[in-house]
């Protein structure tokens, strides 16, 4: 039957995880069978063979693969030591497998949560409550402070520890400290993706952002998310701060001006001069608002996918055009077009190109 031929067997188990559980038992009990399924996946050591789940080298496979698989070996391995302490190495959380003596032990606690920080939920309760555990804890994993002791969410220097390695941990401490600027820039220094969780009246404040922006993480996504909820009133306060020599400041950073006139076109005329040149910025501005054509380096006065980006929104900066796409018939058709003829009529009263 080909429930006991090994070459199917074997092909079976590449193409399906608990394929071991078809196979005839002498297949089962076979370790270079059982080893290639639990490499698969772990939790296939519920069809080895009762040897076989006896056999270190398959378990630690197993547990490798999956940590539950410990759900499999005997009750007297999860009692012994020595081998709780090569499980943990290989998964911290194995530790919620190991006898209540075991979940008492120092060294098999510590052990644990070195390899995997979250481990630490796993422990007896008086490693939540002792400082150099948890610290080592979320120094591995900022999500295993919420194993430990609540008092820990109070604790700026233990958040903050978090916070380096898990933004979300912002979500969880008190308002007061979701609510300080000081706080929440040495929460910034330490992870800049923490401005995801700030209110919009933190991310309106320069210094704020700033200590973000500065961190030259890529930002881009979240910097572009916040600004919107931000008034253009406060993108263009935020973006006036620096002049045209702007480094050291705002305007000067493109993530964050890329992110600003996506939200009001307007700020490019805030930008650094370096950044007039960049046709990303340009045309994100334009796309919002038109007129910012007028504020982008002349080169983009040229450009006919900028220029009708521009007159989408705003017709009447086809003034702005280039001579050579305001006399150009076939452009002219492509701006009528999608902005309406009063776009060229507007430009020609004007600038008298008639």
């Amino acid at each position: 039957m080909l429930r006991g031929d090994k070459e199917v067997v074997l092909s079976a188990i590449e193409q399906s995880d608990f394929a071991l559980h078809y196979a005839e038992k002498g297949l089962q009990a076979e370790q270079d069978v059982v080893l290639k399924a639990v490499s698969n996946e772990g939790m296939a050591l519920e069809y080895a063979s009762d040897e076989l789940k006896q056999c270190e080298e398959v378990v630690f496979a197993a547990v490798n693969q999956n940590v539950r698989a410990l759900e499999f070996i005997p009750e007297d391995w999860k009692q012994d030591k020595t081998f709780m302490l090569d499980a943990v190495s290989v998964n911290g959380k194995a530790l919620d497998y190991a006898s209540g003596e075991l979940k008492q032990d120092p060294e098999v606690v510590r052990a644990a949560i070195t390899q995997n920080g979250e481990a630490l939920c796993y422990a007896d309760t008086k490693f939540k409550t002792n400082a150099d555990f948890v610290r080592l804890a979320v120094e591995q994993s900022g999500f295993a402070i919420h194993s430990a002791d609540q008092s820990f969410l109070a604790n700026k220097e233990m958040i903050l520890v978090a916070l380096s390695k898990y933004q979300g941990v912002f979500q969880y401490i008190p308002e007061e400290l979701k609510c300080s600027k000081e706080f929440v820039i040495d929460a910034l220094r330490v992870n800049p993706w923490v401005l995801e969780y700030l209110s919009t009246n933190l991310v309106a404040d320069y210094d704020v952002l700033f200590t973000a922006v500065g961190s030259k993480r890529n930002l881009k996504s979240c910097l572009k998310e916040k600004l919107s909820s931000l008034t253009q009133k406060q993108v263009i306060q935020l973006c006036s701060r620096g002049g045209m020599n702007a480094q050291g400041y705002l305007n000067g950073d493109r993530q964050f001006m890329l992110a600003a006139v996506s939200k009001d076109g307007e700020a490019l005329m805030y930008a650094a001069r370096e950044l007039i040149h960049d046709r990303e910025i340009v045309m994100a501005a334009v796309s919002q608002n038109g007129e910012a054509l007028a504020s982008g380096h002349k080169q983009f006065r040229a450009d006919k996918e900028v220029v009708l980006h521009a007159v989408i929104t705003c017709p009447s900066v086809f003034k702005h055009a280039a001579l050579e796409l305001r006399e150009d018939k076939a452009f002219r058709a492509e701006v009528a077009k999608v902005a309406g003829p009063d776009a060229l009529e507007m430009a020609d009263r004007q600038l008298k190109i008639r």
